[in-house]
């Protein structure tokens, strides 16, 4: 019975260290971008192309209700991308929610 819990409680103690040794850590790939007093955070490949694509992609992220309503202009509303507008261009829209925005690697080059 002793060495069941010793078990279970090593167990345990592996299990919360791992969640707080992950919960602490930055998120790597990810990037803060200041535009007019607001602070942004972007995925690394948004700043790897084109110097401009971060102020795209802060656009993007205030202008969603406008942009959805904007025709892909570049080909993208096709097989592989099936973008809707050219809001898909920036914002996954089908793994996004209302408090986490997941933004599309195609806006950035």
């Amino acid at each position: 019975m002793a060495a069941k819990l010793y078990k279970a409680g090593m167990i345990m103690i592996v299990f919360v260290s791992l969640m707080l040794f992950t919960g602490c850590q930055d998120k790597p790939d990810t990037h803060t971008f200041e535009l007019d007093g607001k602070t942004y955070e972007f995925p690394k490949f948004v700043f790897e192309q084109y110097p401009n694509a971060p102020h795209a992609y802060a656009f993007a992220t205030e202008a969603r209700d406008v942009l959805k309503y904007i025709p892909c202009y570049c080909g993208c509303d096709v097989e592989p991308y099936n973008h809707q507008s050219n809001l898909n261009c920036f914002i996954d829209e089908e793994k996004s929610t209302e408090e986490i925005i997941v933004y599309d690697s195609h806006g950035a080059g």
